[in-house]
């Protein structure tokens, strides 16, 4: 336990800012990428920089005390999660995505964090998707690179085997779709999202190899009929931006959508039942209110609850890949055994 006596724990809250910054720079020096050749001293490492070897060793020091590298002697190396998500050109490079918080933390909503807190209400925004804290053109390799990342863990976590056919609804990238057909070879996706993103989820497919398995369309899937006829829904990162009224909606009309059997997957970073946290999640929430959503995320038992109260059964919750959870519901086989089947 720590001395009561001490502020540590604030002053740890107050220089994240100082953390962050450390991790910004990391990626944009390529450091990750330059000890992926092996350990190197803080000199080494100053000579190819052309900067001071004093500067870079406190640099590389303040890496080791935050987790992000590891050192041996004089000698630092990538930390496992660096070298896995922060080496450029591996194929689950993720340098992209951390980056996008640095622009995000600078844009004028979160300038006003307080102001917008204060006047945040539930629902007070539009009922659409909320695309004010979306990404640029500069983020969406790492918005692909992190779906391909999820994408694949959930494919570990679900059986989609014995599927034909997958609803990405808020598709994004596509990325998700891209990972998940990878693994099942017989599976094909249809991926809908919104005319300023569909474009591009376009483009990764077909960059993919993947045009004739995964069709992207152009659709406002809150309002518009769902398209194809699957037998999985999935949605990955929508409901915490939509109102609960819209949520609840959406999940009546894809539980109406499928087919007796079929199933619907939620995804996303969900808060747990013990009311405090995870960080992750709660911190989305906050992300949430200072862009404006009309609502922000909720627990994985509401959902939970949400999906019952359309008529799944079979539902089911876990975290499939830290902080990313998933719940599950299936359609009953025999529809006529369940009065909101919509068959």
């Amino acid at each position: 336990m720590g001395d009561p006596r001490s502020p540590l724990t604030l002053l740890e809250v107050a220089t994240a800012a100082e953390r962050s910054k450390v991790l910004f720079a990391l990626i944009e020096l390529q450091i990750p990428t330059m000890l992926s050749a092996g350990p190197m001293s803080a000199e080494a490492v100053a000579k190819k920089l052309s900067a001071h070897p004093l500067a870079i060793d406190r640099f590389l020091t303040a890496c080791v005390a935050i987790g992000i590298l590891e050192r041996d002697g004089v000698l630092f190396r990538n930390a496992e999660p660096t070298d896995r998500f922060l080496v450029r050109d591996s194929s689950t490079y993720l340098g992209e995505t951390f980056v996008r918080y640095e622009r995000v933390l600078r844009s004028t909503p979160w300038s006003h964090f307080v102001q917008r807190l204060l006047a945040w209400r539930s629902g007070g925004s539009s009922e659409q998707v909320s695309r004010e804290g979306a990404a640029i053109e500069r983020d969406r390799e790492g918005e692909l690179q992190m779906a391909m990342v999820v994408g694949d863990a959930l494919a570990c976590a679900l059986d989609l085997s014995g599927r034909r056919c997958l609803l990405d609804l808020g598709g994004g990238s596509g990325g998700m779709s891209i990972a998940l057909c990878r693994r099942f070879p017989q599976l094909h996706a249809i991926v809908v999202d919104l005319p300023e993103i569909a474009p591009g989820a376009r483009g990764q497919v077909s960059r993919a190899g993947l045009a004739d398995r995964i069709e992207v369309q152009e659709i406002n899937f809150i309002q518009d009929d769902l398209p194809g006829r699957c037998e999985v829904v999935l949605l990955a990162n929508v409901l915490s931006m939509l109102s609960a009224d819209t949520s609840r909606a959406l999940l009546q009309r894809a539980f109406t959508y499928l087919p007796p059997g079929g199933e619907l997957v939620l995804s996303g970073w969900m808060l747990g039942d013990a009311g405090a946290g995870p960080v992750l999640p709660a911190l989305l929430c906050v992300e949430d209110i200072v862009f404006g959503a009309p609502d922000v995320e909720r627990r994985a038992s509401t959902y939970a609850a949400w999906l019952a109260e359309a008529g799944f059964v079979e539902i089911e919750r876990k975290t499939y890949l830290d902080p990313y959870q998933l719940v599950l519901g299936r359609k009953r086989v025999s529809p006529a055994n369940d009065r909101r089947s919509g068959s």
